[in-house]
C-alpha cells in the first residue's frame, strides 16, 4: 500500500515536469540549416608554345589581356589556386633567346594577372639551353615549374 501512495505523488510532480521539459524541446527542435561551404578548389589551365589564348585573350601584343577563362577563375572565390602548366613535349624547340622571350612576355604577364596564380608541371627544354640563363632557369623553378625533369630521373 505504501507503494501505491507513492506513485500517484510523483505521477503529479513528474506531469507538469515532463510537460515542461517537452515544451522546451520542441522550442529548440528548430531547424537551423548548416552553411554548406564548398572547400576551395584548384584548377589548370594548360598552354603550349604556339597557344596561350587559355590565357591571354587575343594575339601577341604587349597590351594583351587575361583570358575570359583566366577572369572566370580569379574572380571565383571557390577557387584557391590557378595552375598554369605548359603541355608536354612542345617545348624541345626552344632555345635560350626562346626561353627569355617564354619568361618575358608570357610567363611573367600571366603570373602578374593574381596571387592566384601559379605554375606546375615540367617545360622540356632542348638539353643545356636552361642551363646557359641560370637566372631564368632559377625564376622557373621558383614559381613552381621544373625543367627536363625526365631527363633528370634518367641519370
Amino acid at each position: 500500500m505504501r507503494f501505491l501512495k507513492k506513485i500517484p505523488y510523483k505521477l503529479k510532480t513528474a506531469l507538469p515536469a515532463l510537460a515542461l521539459a517537452g515544451g522546451a524541446m520542441m522550442a529548440s527542435c528548430e531547424k537551423e540549416e548548416p552553411e554548406i561551404q564548398i572547400p576551395p578548389i584548384d584548377v589548370e589551365v594548360k598552354f603550349s608554345l604556339k597557344d596561350a589564348r587559355s590565357l591571354f585573350d587575343g594575339p601577341y601584343s604587349p597590351e594583351r589581356g587575361r583570358s575570359k577563362l583566366i577572369d572566370y577563375y580569379i574572380n571565383n572565390p571557390e577557387i584557391r589556386n590557378i595552375y598554369i602548366i605548359p603541355e608536354k613535349d612542345t617545348w624541345s624547340t626552344c632555345t635560350t633567346t626562346s626561353i627569355i622571350a617564354l619568361k618575358q612576355n608570357t610567363l611573367i604577364p600571366a603570373l602578374s594577372f593574381s596571387p592566384k596564380i601559379r605554375g606546375k608541371g615540367d617545360f622540356n627544354f632542348k638539353p643545356g639551353e636552361a642551363s646557359k640563363i641560370p637566372e631564368d632557369s632559377l625564376w622557373f623553378v621558383q614559381n613552381g615549374w621544373t625543367i627536363n625533369k625526365d631527363l633528370q630521373k634518367q641519370r
